[in-house]
């Protein structure tokens, strides 16, 4: 995968893949990216946005034979766009970490018209952002040059999981996670009504 040492990428991805539980969410991303050659995956912090990111790098990797780039910026995506390729990016927090980055619109405005034409070639774009960023950035930002992110969205309402989706999430964290053994011991009595 470009632009990350084999070592990152297979301990990061490794470990939000092994957490992976196919949800609504992760069939519906599935659907948006093969669909529209984009998504933007919505939700709040600690959803499961990167871990369906993960999935869908390495599903781009293997589906459609692209060289994934984790891009921070419209600029990274402009320096690394290369339409003889069949790329995969990957831009998480595109907006903004915990608020929204205003002075990055104009950015993502010029951005728009050259990642639609790359769509058209087959290039495929992954967006997070948190739901409250993505509201607010909406109204700076030139929609109506790349329709897609209105068309693609995907959003992760942990409420809306079901019981067993939860438990599922729940066991897998638990049991790959990095949690002291006490601490496993002393909610294990807990676990079920924690998975509700």
């Amino acid at each position: 995968l470009s632009d990350w040492s084999s070592d990152v990428c297979s301990s990061d991805l490794g470990d939000d893949l092994q957490k992976l539980v196919v949800t609504d969410a992760h069939r519906k991303s599935v659907r948006a990216i093969s669909q529209h050659n984009l998504v933007l995956l919505l939700g709040a912090p600690a959803a499961g946005k990167s871990t369906i990111g993960a999935s869908l790098a390495i599903g781009a990797a293997d589906i459609w034979q692209c060289s994934t780039i984790r891009a921070t910026s419209p600029e990274d995506i402009q320096r690394h766009l290369n339409p003889a390729e069949s790329q995969f990016f990957w831009i998480d927090d595109a907006w903004g970490n915990t608020q929204y980055q205003r002075q990055t619109a104009e950015a993502w405005n010029k951005m728009f018209p050259l990642m639609q034409g790359a769509m058209r070639k087959g290039t495929r774009f992954l967006l997070t952002s948190r739901d409250y960023i993505w509201r607010a950035a909406q109204h700076d930002l030139k929609l109506q040059a790349i329709p897609e992110l209105s068309r693609s969205q995907v959003v992760i309402n942990v409420q809306e999981l079901s019981t067993q989706e939860k438990a599922q999430i729940l066991y897998n964290h638990l049991k790959l996670g990095d949690q002291p053994m006490g601490f496993r011991t002393a909610i294990k009595a807990y676990l079920p009504e924690i998975g509700r």
